[in-house]
């Protein structure tokens, strides 16, 4: 896939801790290369209905923000964020910064087995899309393939085998 659909699902994995849908995929992966900006997408992202189901502190921004931050980084990176990271964040967002930029910037500067991650993921979700069509596309197998991914190269094959028991309209067996 493109590096464009990488970016998008990125913010996909981010996001909603699935991989894109062939749909979705395709309109963002089209935005972006009109000319939109990676930035402004992911904040079209932060205003989407799937998100703001998923994350209360993005309806109600008063509220606390570590479960979201938390969610974020879970969702990218399997664990949590530091208590460094953690406080960082939380000053970003306090300050106004908004929410999809806040999201591209984890992203970008993901290091050493955090970007691992992200990588992996990235690669079992476009695997997934590619064998997707949009009638059979499942969310909750959408975030089955991601689940399990982690910094090593053997949760990716294992991953992708699992896509193998993906057929039509019977879900994954992970």
């Amino acid at each position: 896939m493109s590096a464009s659909s990488a970016l998008i699902t990125q913010l996909y994995v981010g996001y909603f801790n699935r991989a894109p849908d062939p749909v979705g995929l395709n309109y963002w992966v089209g935005q972006l290369q009109s000319g939109q900006s990676v930035v402004a997408i992911a904040n079209s992202f932060a205003r989407h209905p799937e998100t703001l189901s998923t994350y209360s502190y993005l309806s109600n921004p008063v509220a606390s923000s570590d479960a979201f931050l938390n969610a974020i980084y879970n969702n990218l990176f399997n664990r949590a964020p530091d208590a460094a990271g953690l406080d960082y964040w939380k000053g970003e967002l306090a300050a106004g910064k908004p929410i999809g930029r806040m999201i591209v910037d984890i992203i970008s500067g993901a290091q050493g087995a955090d970007k691992s991650v992200i990588d992996n993921k990235v690669v079992v979700a476009e695997r997934y899309v590619a064998q997707t069509t949009a009638d059979s596309f499942r969310a909750g197998d959408a975030r089955r393939v991601v689940a399990d991914v982690d910094n090593s190269t053997l949760s990716v094959t294992q991953a992708v085998q699992s896509l193998q028991n993906l057929g039509a309209g019977n879900g994954l067996t992970i």
